[in-house]
């Protein structure tokens, strides 16, 4: 098993969105399950190919406005914790405004805080192995 080479902190999360590939006009929903700054873990409802290109449109929890990117599809699999038809894949950023990858990237840092604040012991608990 070799071992992951990843730049970036990857931040689990949970928003929805939507995606097209390039130029072919095949539309479906995603969600993303985890992100970081140079790509993100989306569950699909379409089963796109390795090397598409796909326009990714994604909503913040509570917020109107939407995020959009063009990512690269590096791996695909079916998403065997669903039902049949749902696909997890590796998608890497191509393009990506930079105001919008640092309100992504500010919730998903947000919810990782609030998920390492739950998880501490009450004040002179110890956690147990």
């Amino acid at each position: 098993m070799s071992k992951e080479k990843r730049v970036y902190t990857r931040y689990k999360t949970d928003f929805d969105g939507e995606f097209a590939i390039a130029g072919v006009g095949m539309r479906g929903l995603l969600s993303v399950q985890d992100f970081s700054r140079s790509g993100m873990n989306a569950v699909l409802n379409q089963k796109v190919m390795p090397s598409d290109l796909l326009k990714c449109e994604v909503r913040l929890p509570g917020s109107i406005m939407t995020c959009s990117m063009h990512g690269r599809v590096i791996w695909i699999r079916e998403d065997e914790s669903r039902a049949d038809g749902y696909y997890r894949s590796g998608i890497e950023f191509e393009t990506i405004d930079a105001f919008d990858r640092e309100r992504l990237l500010e919730y998903c840092y947000q919810i990782y805080q609030q998920n390492q604040t739950s998880r501490k012991p009450a004040e002179g608990r110890e956690i147990q192995p």
